[in-house]
């Protein structure tokens, strides 16, 4: 006789994220060996370990591994960026996001696996942040790069930064606003 599990959403999302997870870590892990100059085979074995060791760590339910995990990609993205002159660059700021939301994802996956009194809307409100804090750190590198002098002031990569601040300063807005209502 076979018993049927209930559905509950909270362990879908831990799941899901997990994935969103090893996929940011999958592509991290590809875009520094990609922006290697001088080491990139040593770059993608030490993404691929960092990738590998926080699938295991996801798969087991160990978040004692995600330390070394994060260890590994940022050692990968600081491995890319030896050699090339400048860690300045737009790259090295995506790698920085990326990591940020992999090491997010990765964590809100071990907070969704235990059994929680899900209300309407909770899912929405405690993963909302994670986009609203890559965009926003997104564009405070690209307006630091812009003014350090490393990317033109002109074109389009300006006027998606300043659309992309304008969408941060109006999330947090209404985050706030719904925080005192």
């Amino acid at each position: 006789m076979t018993t049927r599990r209930r559905w509950r959403p909270a362990t879908t999302a831990a799941w899901v994220l997990a994935a969103v997870a090893v996929g940011g870590a999958a592509t991290l892990t590809v875009t520094a060996t990609l922006m290697s100059r001088t080491v990139p085979g040593l770059v993608a074995y030490v993404g691929t370990f960092g990738t590998v060791v926080l699938a295991f760590a996801l798969l087991i339910g160990a978040p004692a591994l995600i330390g070394p995990c994060v260890a590994a990609l940022a050692g990968a993205v600081a491995l890319s960026l030896f050699g090339s002159g400048s860690a300045l660059r737009v790259d090295a700021i995506a790698a920085g996001v990326l990591l940020y939301v992999v090491i997010e994802a990765a964590y809100w996956s071990f907070e969704w696996r235990r059994p929680l009194r899900v209300e309407p809307g909770i899912l929405v409100r405690a993963i909302l942040p994670i986009p609203v804090v890559a965009l926003g750190a997104a564009a405070g590198g690209m307006a630091l790069l812009t003014a350090a002098g490393f990317v033109d002031a002109n074109g389009i990569a300006v006027e998606a930064v300043g659309a992309l601040a304008a969408l941060g300063v109006v999330a947090v807005v209404v985050g706030l606003a719904r925080g005192r209502a």
